[in-house]
Parts: C-alpha cells; sequence; structure tokens
C-alpha cells in the first residue's frame, strides 16, 4: 500500500504575514502595489507540541511531506509571479519593516515524533523528488521571500527591508525524531532543527530574466539574548539508506541567524 502524505502538526504562537500572488498563464497583469508593510508579532508564551506524533505504514511519493513545528513568534512577507507577462512592475512595495519577538517564553517540541515504518522499516520508505520530513522549534523569526517563475522582467521593486528577530529568556528545545526506511530522490530530505532567532530574505528567478527583483537597502538583526536562551537539539534521524541527487539529512541548533540569499535557475538578460 502507498501512502501519500502531506500532513503537519503546527503551533504559532503570534503571526504576522502579508502575500501577494500574480499565477496566470501568460496574461498581461494590471500590476499591484502597496505602501509601506509594517509588522509587529509578540509572543510571550509557552508554545509547545507535546507528544505530536506523525505516523504511516506505507511508502511516501514525489512531493509529499510530514512536519511538525513550533514557533513562538513570525514576519513575513511574500511575494511570487508564476508564468505572468506583463508590465514592467507587476508588484511595487515602498518599505518593509519587521519585528519578531519572542519573549519569556519557551518553545518545546518535547517528543516529538514522524515515523513511516509501522509496517516495518522496508515498508517506510521516502522515495520521490521533493519528499521532506521535519521536525522544528523557532523563537523568532522574520522572513522576506521574493519569487519569480516563468515571468517576463523587473516585476518586484522594493524599498529599503529593515527586519529585527529576537528571542529573549527563551529556551528552544527540540526532542524530536525522525524514523523512515530509504530517503531517495531528488531533493528529498530529513531535518530536525531548533533556532533562537531567525532573519532572512530570499531572492529566486526560475526560466525568467535577470533583474526581476529590485531591492533597495536591507539592515537585519537576529539576536538570541539572555543565558536561559539556550537553544537545545537532542533530535535523531534514523534511515536505512540515504541516496539520490541533493538528498540530505540534518540536525542543526542555531543561536541567531541573519541571511540572504539568491538564486537564478535557468535565466537571462532576455527572456
Amino acid at each position: 500500500m502507498k501512502v501519500f502524505v502531506r500532513a503537519g502538526l503546527v503551533v504559532v504562537g503570534v503571526l504576522a504575514t502579508t502575500a501577494l500572488a500574480n499565477a496566470e498563464d501568460k496574461k498581461l497583469m494590471p500590476g499591484l502595489s502597496a505602501g509601506e508593510i509594517d509588522q509587529t508579532s509578540s509572543n510571550h508564551a509557552l508554545i509547545y507540541n507535546f507528544d505530536g506524533a506523525i505516523l504511516g505504514n506505507g511508502r511516501v511519493g514525489t512531493g509529499a511531506s510530514a512536519s511538525v513545528n513550533a514557533t513562538g513568534a513570525v514576519t513575513s512577507v511574500s511575494v511570487s509571479n508564476i508564468n505572468v507577462w506583463g508590465p514592467k512592475s507587476s508588484f511595487k512595495i515602498e518599505s518593509i519593516e519587521q519585528k519578531a519577538t519572542n519573549d519569556e517564553a519557551a518553545i518545546n517540541n518535547e517528543t516529538a515524533i514522524i515515523d513511516m515504518t509501522g509496517g516495518g522499516a522496508s515498508e517506510g520508505d521516502m522515495k520521490g523528488d521533493g519528499a521532506s520530513a521535519s521536525i522544528g522549534a523557532t523563537g523568532a523569526v522574520a522572513g522576506v521571500g521574493f519569487s519569480n517563475i516563468n515571468s517576463s522582467g523587473d516585476k518586484i521593486t522594493v524599498g529599503d527591508i529593515r527586519q529585527r528577530a529576537t528571542n529573549e529568556g527563551s529556551p528552544i528545545t527540540n526532542t524530536g525524531s525522525i524514523t523512515v526506511g530509504s530517503l531517495t530522490g531528488v531533493g528529498a530530505s530529513a531535518s530536525i532543527s531548533a533556532a533562537g532567532a531567525v532573519t532572512s530574505i530570499s531572492v529566486s528567478n526560475i526560466n525568467t530574466p535577470l533583474g526581476a527583483v529590485k531591492l533597495g537597502d536591507i539592515t537585519q538583526h537576529a539576536s538570541n539574548k539572555g543565558s536561559d536562551s539556550t537553544v537545545t537539539n537532542t533530535g535523531a534521524i534514523t534511515l536505512a539508506s540515504l541516496g539520490g541527487t541533493g538528498a540530505s539529512a540534518s540536525v542543526s541548533a542555531v543561536g541567531a541567524a541573519a541571511v540572504v540569499s539568491y538564486s537564478s535557475i535557468g535565466s537571462s538578460t532576455h527572456h
């Protein structure tokens, strides 16, 4: 029997999110614009998944995912263009300011479990491109993401971006476990992570002319404060085998991270 899983156990303290998207089949779009986006998210209460579990006894197919997450405070802005051709600036945002604070609020994934081997290890495979299993615990997150897929040039223009993520007086603990048979397929992954504070900006262009995203100044502050803001990860990943291009298994613990990433795939100066 095959089991196709897209499931998750998610506990989130406070969430502020803005999402803008164009998804049309190569049609002209009138364009969208926004002024200043100002997000503030604060969490001051315990967040935990207690004995959160995803259990299966079959094979997990292409693109399937299973996840267990506990997160304190989140601010996010996402902008996407998919199969859009049209005016030079489909999206224009004056500025983005984000403040995410997790204060005196423990985040705990206590004995969270993802186990796909209910029918035996040989029946608990994760096979297929992009199949994933993850367990995460995070204090404060400020994230901005831009993506252009099969779209025409200079589509997204944004002014200054200011991000501040603070985890203070808040221990982050992840004791989760992931057990699967074989993990195979392009980009298949299993991960267990714990992080105090994260700021991130990502830009991706896929089959889109270069220069499709223009950003102003970027300021990031990520802080994990206090002796009691320990980030602990005692998670375990058990695999019978690991294979496939780009397949990965990871266990990580991060205090504070500020990240900017840019990727371009199949892009050129002319479409």
